[in-house]
């Protein structure tokens, strides 16, 4: 498993204004899709990050210590963090009949520099209109050379049934589920694409080339909405494809839990318990938290941290995210 490395300083990240012509962007669709062969599929590496303050380029994660400061998951005996919350740190997702999260969250699959990369996404309702706009991590779309990702593929409901290639060249097959759709514009946080490494903005939104697959089982209506407040505190599910260790990247893997503060200086950064690995970066958190049962995307994957092993992290959503969000609505 090949983990991309960053080293976040405690300094301030100040958010500079993105170039209009950098977020609109994206390879054609034909040749992005086009260029997934099953070769290249199979040949993506999970864009993983593990972050670390003090200790300067940080190794493919830990063994489990002790560092305090860690939230109580429990005896893992009864399945509950003690005030009789269910947990669930890493499982499939239940295969029922109906269920809509299967048509929403999928792979991403595309390119940084001469790198070929995987991450998960997911559909989110757009701020306005009607068009498709997928949601994943910044880091699945832009990196810290100030390069915007080409040959950008969703795809949804992710499941191989065979070598899996989005091109038809060299007997590609597609996948029980979904198809590959390409993008025509990324659109990631101002405060992502900003000097410096801004966690807190590690969201990016998606503007899809075609309309958006499966509409009859999952109406606009019933999409997920984005939640501009803290998921610390809110109980959230967890979703996304891991492709190491244990997982296959072939699964939809769950987690179940109550967000919690991450340690300083992550501390608006919400956490959770999580065993998820690489590939699961930009799957998204889901919550019902209005009382109106309108499920919302509250946060998603997007990095480990040196000394929590066993816990995923992921940024805050707020006015910059919606603006990202309205970008790629528009």
């Amino acid at each position: 498993m090949r983990f991309r490395v960053f080293v976040l300083t405690l300094g301030v990240t100040v958010a500079a204004a993105l170039p209009v012509s950098a977020a609109g962007r994206a390879t054609p669709p034909d040749e992005a899709i086009g260029y997934w062969t099953a070769e290249r599929v199979q040949g993506a590496q999970p864009r993983d990050v593990v972050l670390d303050v003090a200790r300067g380029p940080v190794q493919p994660r830990p063994k489990p210590d002790k560092p305090g400061n860690k939230p109580d998951p429990g005896d893992g005996t009864d399945g509950t963090d003690g005030t009789g919350s269910t947990i669930v740190t890493g499982a499939p997702w239940p295969d029922t009949p109906g269920d809509p999260i299967d048509d929403l969250v999928g792979k991403v699959l595309f390119t940084l520099g001469t790198s070929d990369y995987v991450c998960s996404a997911s559909t989110i309702a757009p701020s306005s209109g009607s068009r498709w706009v997928v949601m994943t991590a910044g880091h699945c779309t832009w990196d810290d050379t100030a390069t915007l990702a080409t040959n950008w593929v969703f795809v949804p409901d992710y499941e191989t049934v065979r070598d899996f290639g989005c091109s038809k060249a060299g007997g590609s097959l597609g996948t029980s589920g979904g198809s590959c759709y390409a993008a025509t514009s990324l659109h990631p946080h101002l405060g992502w694409t900003a000097p410096g490494d801004n966690y807190l903005a590690d969201v990016a939104f998606a503007r899809m080339a075609d309309s958006r697959p499966g509409q009859k089982d999952v109406p606009d209506t019933a999409l997920p909405v984005l939640r501009t407040q803290s998921a610390i505190g809110a109980e959230v599910t967890a979703l996304g494809y891991p492709a190491a260790k244990k997982y296959s990247g072939s699964d939809l893997i769950h987690c179940l839990g109550t967000a919690v503060a991450g340690p300083s200086p992550y501390s608006d950064n919400p956490g959770l318990a999580c065993d998820m690995t690489g590939g699961s970066s930009g799957g998204p958190w889901y919550s019902y938290t209005d009382g109106n049962k309108v499920l919302e995307a509250t946060s998603l994957n997007s990095f480990g941290l040196r000394g929590y092993n066993g816990y995923m992290f992921g940024p805050a959503f707020d006015d910059g995210a919606a603006a990202a969000l309205a970008s790629a609505s528009g």
